[in-house]
């Protein structure tokens, strides 16, 4: 994997953390709580799927990685930093359990949707800024 560049981190006003089961059932609550959380920091809609989109294509890479290698007890831990009008995402899987393995096509949407990404072989940085709901668009 590479590393796109190093994505600043937000002024740190809330902290969640969240270790889930590598398996895709799990991934509408991931998608959810950083909606809930993406909300709570003032992300329009749209920025809100962007953000949901990201996390489904990283929580898929680490869940369809972990199926393929037969491993049933891994989990995916994420941190959730939030500031004013940004959040940061922090995805890794535990230590020696799968490489998160990105194609292209999943590579160029968390370009496209996100402001910063840093990727490794076990964990992956989003971070996005609420542009749009600085800009006067209607929170949701």
């Amino acid at each position: 994997m590479s590393v796109d560049h190093h994505p600043p981190s937000p002024p740190d006003v809330g902290r969640v953390e969240l270790s889930v089961p590598a398996e895709a059932q799990y991934a509408s609550t991931v998608r959810t709580m950083a909606a809930a959380l993406g909300s709570d920091a003032g992300f329009s809609i749209d920025e809100l799927d962007d953000i949901r989109l990201a996390l489904s294509e990283v929580f898929s890479a680490v869940a369809d990685g972990a199926a393929e290698g037969g491993r049933t007890d891994t989990r995916v831990h994420l941190s959730f930093a939030t500031g004013e009008a940004s959040i940061r995402i922090d995805v890794r899987t535990d230590e020696g359990a799968t490489n998160i393995d990105l194609d292209e096509l999943a590579l160029g949407i968390l370009r496209s949707v996100t402001d910063a990404v840093e990727i490794t072989s076990t964990a992956v940085v989003l971070v996005k800024h609420a542009t749009e709901a600085a800009a006067g668009s209607t929170r949701p």
